[in-house]
């Protein structure tokens, strides 16, 4: 059954990949231009990163979570989020913080209260939640120094798919509200991957 639903889940990311990229085309969605290749080396990091996600996720409960209502949800949060995202200033970046607009709080507080409403079961420092932050952190320190030794000019510059890709695994869908959260948190990390890329956590 497990594995079922590791199969439904990836296709189910797959499919979101082509739908919003068929959607943004139609309705003049702001995403980034892509060849061939762009677009297969994005599709397969959406299903390995999602794959990470999914066992650490859901692989507690056996993926009975992951069932319609979950999709459902994903798919619609997807669509709002990328339509949220056309109102001027609510799409400013993370490093350009000091010079965000106040559709930017707006949304930041709507999601921080979404958070706090439906996750306070689940975002707290638990052993489980600090293990995934220690080993975040030792891979970030790594990956930092790793560049470091190859290009000196680094800027640290996380990217909504890496945000809530990370936040996703703190959430383990076991009633609605955390379904609910997590649903959004997983469609705001494959939003993305399926409408920019996953690029680095470092720029140069």
């Amino acid at each position: 059954m497990l594995v079922k639903k590791i199969l439904y889940f990836e296709i189910l990311l797959f499919f979101s990949y082509i739908f919003y990229r068929i959607l943004s085309k139609k309705f003049k969605l702001r995403v980034k231009a892509k060849d061939i290749n762009r677009h297969t080396k994005d599709i397969i990091d959406l299903l390995l990163y999602g794959l990470i996600i999914f066992l650490l996720v859901f692989y507690q409960n056996n993926g009975t979570q992951f069932d319609l209502k979950y999709v459902l949800l994903f798919i619609i949060s997807l669509v709002l989020f990328g339509l949220l995202l056309e109102i001027p200033g609510v799409g400013d970046t993370v490093p350009n913080f000091k010079s965000w607009r106040p559709t930017k709080f707006i949304g930041m507080i709507i999601l921080i209260i979404i958070s706090f409403y439906c996750g306070t079961e689940c975002l707290v420092l638990n052993n489980r939640n600090i293990n995934l932050i220690l080993i975040m952190l030792s891979i970030l320190l790594v990956k930092f120094v790793t560049k470091y030794k190859k290009n000196i000019k680094l800027i640290f510059h996380p990217h909504h798919w890496q945000i809530f890709g990370f936040l996703s695994l703190f959430v383990i869908p076991n009633n609605i509200n955390t379904k609910v959260l997590s649903a959004i948190y997983l469609s705001f990390f494959a939003h993305g991957i399926i409408a920019h890329s996953a690029a680095s956590i470092f720029k140069n």
